[in-house]
């Protein structure tokens, strides 16, 4: 059927999902999208798929414009004005962002008097969404109080929201605090998705930084089963085990870091710290002299 609109969506969002970002293939998925718009001009989905197309090429006028058109053809779908406040956010328009972050809650209310938006469960994922970003735009501008309230009201709306949870932990213990409801809230993320990275590195470091290694070595290298090559998680594993009286542990460590990052000036000097540990001063030094003409001849 070479009207239907959905297969147009579908193609679009194919070329879209392109691991290779070539203009070409945006080109194609934009056109595929404007395809699906001619056969459904009131689907407000590939309005909303045209406006990532213009994102992923640069062009955010265009974005906003597309945006803005879906949100004139669904008024009542909040993830319209939410995504163009995530764009305005990227972009650090951030009295626009919040502007429509707003719009998205007013949205969203909307749509459940409706009957357009409709959970069971009793819970408003979306506005857990919304509340969450405003929470962070708060926290960026160092408004704890307000940050909190926003990710508070976020685990009210959706309490199983990863994201929130993180956010209010990270905030909980900001400063160097201690708090039992922050590990409460990483654990709880862990036990509901064991593969969520973010939380795991940060419940280790928290660990790391109030005394208790052994339980953050142990983060650490869980984390490594998903993320064996990322060189912060095999750095901060190093310093863990180091401080806990074990370098040589942690030259094994960093060693497979240096294969990935053999340039990069702080692991070279945290390479010369665990040198210096073992008592090889020569190594250390070493490793000192190339971190120095790194930072020279970046």
């Amino acid at each position: 059927d070479p009207t239907r609109a959905y297969a147009y969506n579908a193609i679009g969002i194919a070329y879209l999902e392109q691991p290779a970002r070539d203009t070409s293939l945006l080109a194609s998925a934009q056109a595929a999208f404007h395809d699906a718009i001619h056969y459904a001009p009131y689907w407000p989905y590939p309005w909303h798929n045209l406006a990532l197309a213009s994102i992923e090429l640069g062009d955010f006028d265009s974005a906003a414009a597309d945006y803005r058109r879906a949100m004139e053809i669904a008024p009542d779908y909040p993830y319209l004005p939410y995504n163009l406040a995530l764009l305005y956010q990227r972009l650090n328009r951030i009295p626009d962002a919040r502007q429509y972050y707003r719009q998205a809650l007013a949205t969203a209310e909307q749509g459940r008097a409706s009957g357009v938006l409709f959970h069971a469960d009793g819970t408003r994922p979306e506005d857990a969404l919304t509340h969450n970003a405003l929470g962070t735009l708060a926290a960026a501008r160092h408004d704890s109080a307000a940050a909190e309230k926003e990710y508070r009201q976020a685990l009210r709306d959706a309490p199983s929201n990863l994201s929130a949870r993180y956010n209010l932990a990270m905030l909980l213990t900001s400063g160097g605090r201690v708090s039992q409801e922050a590990e409460d809230l990483w654990r709880r993320n862990l036990a509901e998705d064991p593969h969520h990275l973010t939380t795991r590195l940060a419940y280790g470091r928290y660990l790391a930084a109030t005394g208790r290694l052994d339980e953050a070595i142990g983060q650490f290298r869980q984390a490594l089963d998903d993320a064996n090559d990322l060189v912060p998680l095999r750095r901060d594993l190093a310093a863990a085990l180091t401080a806990d009286h074990k370098p040589g542990e942690a030259r094994t460590v960093l060693e497979a870091a240096l294969l990935k990052a053999p340039e990069d000036p702080a692991l070279l000097d945290q390479v010369a710290d665990t040198e210096a540990a073992l008592g090889n001063q020569s190594a250390a030094a070493e490793y000192r002299r190339k971190a120095a003409a790194l930072r020279r001849h970046p």
